[in-house]
Formats: C-alpha cells, structure tokens, sequence
C-alpha cells in the first residue's frame, strides 16, 4: 500500500467536526450499558458546537484515517462506538464510521507530531483521510479474529457472503 496517500470530499472540515462532536455527545448522554462516554467539562461545549453551531473551540480536532486491505480495496466499512485513547500523550477518542477511523482530540494541548498537525480537519479546506492498512489497527484486528477465530460467527459470515453471491 502506498504510503500517507490522502483521500479527500468536498466537505468542509468543521461540519465534518460537528458530526463527531455530536457523535461524541450522543455517547456522553446515553447509558452505560450503551458505551456511555465521560467528556467531563467539555460535553456542554461540544454538544454547543453539535447543535447550536457555536465555534469549533481549539481542545477540539480529529485526525481521519481511511482503512483499506489493499490500494484499490473500499471494502472496510465497519462501525465502532467512541473509545477512549491517548495518542502522543493526548486525550482523545477512536471511533470508526463506514471505515473512516477518527482519533478525535479532545485536548487543550496541540498535536504533537507533524503527520497529524499536517492531516488534522482543523488545519484543512476540505474533509480528508490518510489511506492506511486496515491490518495495522485493532478496529480490522478484532473483527477479523473474531470473524475466523469462532466457528459460528465465520460459519454465519460464510452462509452471509453466499446469500448475497446469489442475489448479485
């Protein structure tokens, strides 16, 4: 796969920032049981820019990440609620949406390295992602053993992929 290609859509990066500030609220009002997240002080903030479009405020960024199995590969099109992470020592969420991985930075503090301030919605004129290997991230890696890992699930899949050979 070749390396830091970018894909990009004619949307603009801060709408692109309020769906996952929406997102991200969604999870802090939900339940437990539901993957209920803690944004602490910054949940009324975020659910402002979600819905009442206030101003992206500067703690806020994300950093999108195109998974593919192979160059030519659309195929990855999974969902994951948000998860909290830490990346170069920030606060920050992964969730994955249509096979669009996002780390969204919820953090006063500034991107540290250069590849994420370089790629980040906040430092952009359009919505874009970096095309990366999908078997280099945990979101690919989990389905994945699940998927071979039990025989009912792959069983399940397998009987899935031949419904849908005979009704192409």
């Amino acid at each position: 796969m070749q390396e830091f290609k970018v894909v990009s859509a004619e949307q603009a990066p801060d709408v692109t920032l309020r769906f996952y500030a929406a997102l991200l609220w969604k999870y802090a009002v939900t339940r437990r049981e539901l993957g209920k997240i803690d944004l602490g002080p910054y949940k009324s903030e975020l659910q402002r820019v979600a819905f009442e479009g206030a101003p992206i405020p500067n703690f806020f960024d994300a950093v999108l990440m195109r998974l593919r199995l192979s160059p030519d590969d659309a195929g990855v099109f999974a969902y994951r609620a948000p998860k909290p992470d830490r990346k170069e020592g920030l606060n920050m969420y992964r969730v994955m949406v249509g096979g669009i991985l996002a780390f969204v930075k919820v953090d006063q503090r500034p991107w540290a390295t250069p590849l994420f301030r370089g790629i980040a919605l906040s430092s952009a004129t359009t919505t874009r992602a970096l095309v990366v290997a999908a078997q280099n991230f945990e979101e690919f890696k989990i389905s994945q053993d699940l998927a071979y890992g039990n025989s009912r699930v792959s069983a399940f899949l397998d009987k899935q992929d031949a419904y849908a050979a005979q009704n192409a």
